[in-house]
């Protein structure tokens, strides 16, 4: 390198976090480091400090320097205390990067969403340009889960800053083609005082999983499979958030009807604020045939993520365009047959039609989705062709290194580049 490249990250949430927002900021850190750049974390403390797990103020990570920012300790499972701490975080971020010296640009996710602000306002302060990594696009996705009226004064000031924050970006990274066209109709259609050619480069680059970890694995030589039973079952299988935006409540009516089926488990791995209500769902019907487990280990993760044998993926209503659900990269980079319970114009449907990798069903329709449970078990041929399918798929669009070079192609034009 001819000089020393610099980036500095902001995300909530990072290394040893088990989020996927975290695990993808992870990955995107360590590997620009391991590239020769200088590279600095600021995130927050406030998971494993729940948990009693003593995380230090800085800390050195294969060659990333992490500086963690105190955190409150709201739930995140209860609205109050994510907006109390999505609030804190962004504020503290904000100043601890104002006092500072400025470290080559910034990087920044949407998680908490009020943060890519920060970026407007420390390159107007400070000249510090910045990137925006969009995985939740907010306030429009507050308002369609209902947490915020679209004729608020807040949400109409959260759109305008949102507005000058993305147009005063250096660039934009969107994770999918409805994210990108949502961004170019909201934010871009009519740009005020700039000419199209100034207007900062809006790139897809899909989020990944890394192949050689999440890979197909015989039941047989999965201990996972032993440790919790499944036998020769056929698992229906929900690994991730069980949060505000999954809706699962579809897949325990699922069961219901398939209750007096026994060589069918519906496994959900995970936490989240719709946990309780989905086992209390379960407990009141009687179900025998569901089985609920933590978030897995990192270390874990390539044997449950790849016990099952339909990978269910789910969003609500009402979000194509603001988020593309990270699932359907480790159903298919682990070979298994996907059940999309989606919009058809979300991301993940598209993904899993060109692939040929599933189904797509609306929530609503129950029988369908029992339907296709059934075809699925009964045709394990099918089945497993419907899962290589979607490796193979994976293999030539999701790999880790794929996005990887992405990434550098469009930092090194962006920032890099002799001129």
């Amino acid at each position: 390198m001819t000089r020393q490249k610099r980036i500095t990250f902001v995300e909530l949430f990072f290394y040893p976090e088990v989020a996927s927002t975290g695990q993808y900021f992870t990955d995107l850190a360590v590997h620009f480091a391991q590239q020769g750049c200088e590279v600095e974390v600021y995130t927050n403390r406030a998971e494993y400090l729940r948990e009693n797990q003593k995380l230090p103020k800085r800390e050195v990570y294969r060659g990333v320097t992490i500086h963690r920012l105190p955190a409150f300790g709201f739930s995140k499972d209860k609205k109050k205390g994510r907006i109390v701490e999505a609030m804190a975080f962004t504020a503290l971020a904000f100043c601890a990067l104002f006092f500072r010296r400025r470290h080559g640009f910034l990087f920044i996710g949407t998680n908490p969403p009020f943060l890519p602000i920060i970026g407007y306002f420390l390159k107007v302060l400070r000249r510090w340009p910045y990137v925006v990594l969009l995985y939740d696009l907010h306030p429009q996705m507050s308002a369609r889960l209902g947490w915020m009226s679209e004729d608020s004064f807040f949400y109409k000031l959260w759109v305008r800053l949102n507005a000058r924050t993305y147009r005063s970006a250096d660039a934009l990274v969107p994770i999918g083609r409805c994210m990108q066209r949502f961004m170019k109709e909201t934010y871009f259609s009519k740009p005020k005082g700039k000419q199209k050619s100034d207007l900062p480069p809006m790139e897809i680059i899909h989020n990944w999983e890394d192949g050689e970890r999440i890979k197909p694995l015989p039941r047989e030589e999965n201990p996972f499979v032993g440790e919790h039973a499944f036998g020769d079952r056929f698992v229906v299988l929900y690994s991730g958030s069980i949060g505000l935006h999954h809706e699962l409540e579809c897949i325990i009516e699922a069961a219901e009807k398939l209750r007096d089926q026994r060589e069918i488990l519906f496994v959900f791995i995970g936490e989240g604020a719709r946990k309780d209500k989905l086992q209390e769902m379960v407990r009141s019907k009687g179900l025998q045939n569901c089985l609920f487990l933590p978030y897995q280990p990192l270390d874990n993760l390539r044997y449950s993520l790849t016990s099952g044998d339909l990978y269910v993926i789910t969003q609500e209503r009402g979000l194509e365009g603001l988020i593309v659900s990270c699932k359907i990269y480790s159903a298919l980079a682990s070979g298994t047959e996907v059940l999309g319970l989606v919009h058809p114009d979300t991301e993940v449907a598209a993904i899993i039609r060109e692939s040929d990798a599933g189904v797509v069903l609306d929530h609503s329709d129950v029988d369908g989705i029992v339907r296709a449970i059934r075809i699925s078990a009964d045709n394990r041929e099918q089945n497993a062709r419907k899962g290589a399918a979607g490796r193979l798929y994976f293999k030539e669009h999701f790999e880790k290194k794929i996005s990887m070079k992405a990434y550098e192609d469009l930092l090194g034009r962006v920032f890099w580049s002799e001129k």
